[in-house]
């Protein structure tokens, strides 16, 4: 089957301490047509910092589609940190965060969710209006000195910026326009009580960020509440609103939205993004809506609006990653997808570890400790000397001796705690659902913390979790979306974890 046209998009969330490199990589071998995102960066400090090569990874060609969000509330430092990134990373689009509630974003630093209220709205609109305009320049610019040409309207050129549905799959090589966009709720509840939870507050709030050159809105489908309810809160607690997303698609036809929160996965994405019968609402109406909390989830019945461009998952991404093996298929309309079976993913993920966080078993720097991704363009920091007598790496050098296991044992730690978690923290729901994931996921923590097996690097330790695990299990035929159950879902704290739909 070959591409569709005008196929919806699917974007995985950002999400702090999870979008990772090493998530990114796990689900660009998932999937090579997902869009994946960054963590927020918070612009001052990609403006200022001396090492910003350890805040942003290059968004190398395999990586693409990829998105990187900022945070801020400095026009100037938006403008420099939006450059910086497209020229010099190579992402796709640059998203600005207006939904982060957390204390030390929107309370302290005021900035994220808090820019949805008086008196930081303006501050929003300065912010989107700097970047535009920024970026515009940037394009001005590309042209060279004296061509002759007049620069387009900068509200036409913004309209042909989205009118693309996905970003550019291949970094760019020169100086052009980049899209921009904005993360934004449904509402608003500020530290002081006042509530901004009307669709004509959300209308008018995007209607002004539209004027000042946003055409891109990510809206997640809950209100915030700042202040009075944590960020975990703020992803359970207030009730799913998805009639208000569409409201905003009729309201502005000439803008881009994509849906976020309580998408339990790529069947519901897609009922979403396509619409559903009247009698398929009547037969899954209370599915739909979730009476403990006032939440409606019910996709748009009839079409969808064609401005609802695509749907954002995230927590889903974490328990049960394995769901997005079907992505290219199911969503995209390829004939197949990059891999069959768990064992093919995780072989490729271990290739992956193998790289970045090579083996410290088999040199002598005991000084030396790895906290950090290897990159790419980047010589081995340490020089081999021996062969490793557990993990054997290096022994195809015969000309290198063999450490004794006492040698061995007596090495000091030389690969970070931390390293490991971040490896393993993107696979640890790989066997979500079936046998043995409780045993996968303890035979992880344990040999993480092995000490005789740190320094033999993460994509040993998971080789030696494979070996314990049966072929059966790790050889098992993914099972198609449209035969999946067992799927995780997030509409209230009240609601099970588990929900099976019949088609």
């Amino acid at each position: 089957m070959s591409h569709r046209e005008n196929v919806k998009e699917l974007h995985i969330a950002p999400m702090i301490d999870v979008s990772t490199p090493e998530f990114h990589h796990l689900f660009r071998i998932l999937s090579k047509r997902v869009i994946l995102w960054t963590a927020m960066h918070v612009d001052e400090t990609l403006v200022f910092t001396d090492n910003v090569d350890q805040h942003l990874e290059l968004a190398t060609p395999e990586l693409h589609p990829i998105v990187c969000q900022i945070g801020g509330r400095t026009p100037e430092y938006a403008v420099k940190a939006s450059q910086m990134i497209h020229e010099r990373f190579g992402y796709d689009e640059i998203n600005l965060n207006i939904d982060c509630p957390s204390n030390r974003v929107s309370g302290k630093r005021c900035f994220g969710a808090i820019l949805m209220a008086d008196p930081h709205k303006d501050t929003a609109y300065a912010m989107v209006q700097a970047m535009a305009k920024g970026e515009q320049t940037t394009m001005s610019n590309a042209g060279g000195e004296g061509n002759g040409h007049e620069t387009e309207d900068h509200d036409d050129q913004i309209a042909k910026d989205t009118t693309s549905t996905t970003p550019s799959t291949h970094p760019t090589t020169k100086r052009k326009s980049i899209p921009i966009s904005v993360k934004t709720r449904v509402g608003c509840e500020t530290p002081d009580g006042v509530c901004l939870d009307t669709t004509e507050h959300l209308i008018s709030f995007v209607r002004n960020l539209r004027q000042h050159g946003c055409h891109r809105f990510y809206i997640h489908a809950r209100k915030v509440v700042i202040g009075g309810l944590s960020p975990i809160q703020n992803r359970i607690v207030p009730p799913l609103n998805y009639p208000r997303v569409y409201q905003l698609c009729s309201e502005f036809p000439d803008c881009q939205f994509v849906l976020n929160a309580g998408i339990s996965g790529l069947q519901a994405a897609k009922d979403i993004c396509q619409g559903i019968s009247q009698s398929d609402y009547e037969e899954h109406r209370s599915m739909y809506h979730v009476a403990s909390n006032g939440s409606c989830t019910v996709p748009p019945i009839g079409k969808a609006p064609t401005n609802l461009v695509g749907c954002m998952l995230g927590r889903a991404c974490m328990e049960h990653p394995a769901m997005f093996h079907d992505v290219d298929r199911y969503w995209y309309g390829e004939s197949s997808n990059p891999c069959q079976n768990r064992r093919q993913v995780l072989e490729q993920y271990m290739a992956y570890l193998q790289k970045v966080y090579p083996p410290r078993c088999g040199d002598d720097q005991d000084d030396m400790v790895t906290s950090r991704i290897l990159l790419a363009s980047q010589p081995l920091p340490f020089h081999i000397t021996k062969q490793c007598p557990i993990c054997h790496t290096n022994n195809e050098n015969q000309q290198l001796p063999v450490q004794s296991l006492e040698e061995r044992h007596k090495q000091p730690s030389k690969i970070i705690t931390r390293v490991m978690d971040r490896s393993f923290k993107p696979i640890l729901g790989m066997f979500f659902g079936l046998p043995k994931s409780k045993f996968y996921r303890k035979e992880l923590e344990r040999l993480s913390r092995d000490t005789k097996l740190r320094n033999c690097g993460p994509a040993h330790v998971l080789k030696r979790v494979l070996e314990s695990l049966p072929d059966e299990l790790l050889d098992q035929d993914f099972l198609p979306t449209e035969r999946m159950t067992n799927i995780p879902v997030h509409h209230a704290p009240d609601q099970s974890n588990k929900r099976k739909r019949s088609k």
